[in-house]
């Protein structure tokens, strides 16, 4: 899990239109804003939790129970939100939203010691979980070894007994683990997590694609193993057909994945991994109003020469449509990073610019609400480098949300796509 809770020093302070007693900050660490009490000063070190925390019942967090606390996660779920608007230097109304990004408290609040760093993340210190739905929730930890396994593996009369145990153990709990080892998660850093990039942005072609509304799917040959066919989740590796994973390996079947990667394999010489979105009945609302389960492909990977080689998007749209799959929609391709975007929040606000219908996924600058009688807002982007290479170290990809669509809920957006003809 990524962390979800750290030390941050306060960067700056500003004051909201027609509101004394709380204020909005932003951070040296990262460049999330977040509203706090107008008593937090510049300097002050503070515990940053993001949206997507749920945070344990305890005494301390009783304060967000009646905006944040869910029966069904046993916990508090932290959301971003807007409220009121930022103030000029005169105090006059700058007509800009606030954005809160998540919740920032005092160490004390927190009930974590002073002298903890700045950048110290404290996600376990605080048994924070991170919400994931049902389908993309990780595997359970390993159990502690048992004593008297350990006392077995010691001596050389009961090994036998212990490496059967261990045997044992690593088959049942790594079924169902995500195969990290041959490809890695999907899971995008967030640009607030990740503004240093910026300096990277000058003279970069990039991608702009819309981040789809949906559940993470992954599909593989594997690079050793002849004939291993993986389906996966964020998280998991689904090896058969059951009450969590049917709606995976369906519409793997119907897509014919298994077949394609081999057909290509023996035609090219190249195994593929595949990782995309899959949107339709029963997830996410269904906000695009598919009538079946829909793939959209938005990373793709082929290993060559021994290596796994990470596709632009181009080539990625060209590989896909030879296997009858959809790319995510390309909402535009930069030539020059740094000529278009120079701060965090111009990517932000171009973020919460990309609307969608039935019919496409599109920046519309001039964006309004009176726009919302044919389009919909979008759940974000994500921005990802020509060079781009995970594994490799080269290039950058991140993703931007959009918090006024977070905020709308999935269910209004549902609402509104139903009104379309």
């Amino acid at each position: 899990m990524r962390d979800m809770a750290k030390i941050v020093t306060v960067a700056s302070k500003g004051k909201m239109f027609e509101k004394d007693r709380i204020c909005y900050v932003s951070f040296e660490e990262n460049a999330y804003e977040c509203i706090v009490p107008n008593t937090v000063n510049v300097g002050d070190k503070m515990v940053f939790i993001e949206a997507d925390s749920i945070l344990p019942i305890e005494e301390k967090w009783e304060f967000l129970r009646k905006r944040c606390y869910r029966e069904d996660l046993q916990g508090f779920l932290i959301k971003c939100m807007t409220m009121g608007k930022k103030a000029n230097e005169d105090g006059t109304d700058s007509g800009e939203r606030v954005k809160s990004w998540g919740l920032c408290v005092t160490l004390a609040e927190a009930g974590l010691p002073e002298n903890l760093k700045a950048g110290t993340d404290v996600t376990d210190k605080l048994n924070i979980r991170k919400y994931e739905p049902a389908e993309d929730a990780s595997p359970k930890k390993m159990p502690k070894i048992p004593r008297i396994i350990k006392f077995f593996l010691k001596h050389k009369l009961t090994r036998w007994i212990g490496n059967i145990y261990m045997e044992n153990r690593k088959r049942k709990f790594s079924k169902g683990n995500f195969p990290t080892e041959i490809i890695s998660k999907s899971d995008e850093t967030t640009i607030q997590n990740y503004k240093s990039v910026i300096s990277m942005f000058p003279g970069t072609k990039a991608y702009i694609t819309a981040k789809m509304e949906g559940q993470s799917f992954t599909c593989s040959l594997d690079a050793k193993k002849k004939d291993a066919f993986y389906v996966c989740s964020r998280n998991n590796r689904f090896d058969r057909v059951d009450d969590t994973s049917k709606v995976f390996w369906a519409t793997a079947e119907r897509y014919d994945i298994a077949n394609k990667l081999k057909a290509y394999l023996k035609k090219t010489g190249i195994r593929l991994m595949i990782q995309g979105e899959q949107v339709g009945p029963g997830i996410q609302e269904n906000i695009y109003g598919y009538k079946q389960v829909q793939w959209f492909v938005f990373r793709m990977k082929g290993f060559e020469n021994g290596q796994w080689v990470e596709y632009p998007y181009p080539k990625m749209h060209e590989v896909a449509d030879k296997l009858g799959l959809n790319c995510v929609p390309l909402v535009e391709t930069v030539e020059d990073m740094g000529s278009k975007f120079d701060t965090v929040d111009s990517l932000v606000k171009y973020a919460e610019n990309v609307y969608w219908n039935k019919e496409a996924i599109i920046h519309i600058p001039t964006a309004n609400e009176k726009l919302w009688k044919q389009y919909a807002q979008h759940e974000g982007i994500v921005v990802k480098s020509d060079n781009y290479n995970k594994e490799r170290g080269t290039g950058f990809s991140f993703k931007v949300k959009n918090l006024a669509y977070a905020e709308k809920g999935l269910k209004e957006i549902a609402k509104v796509q139903a009104t379309w003809k």
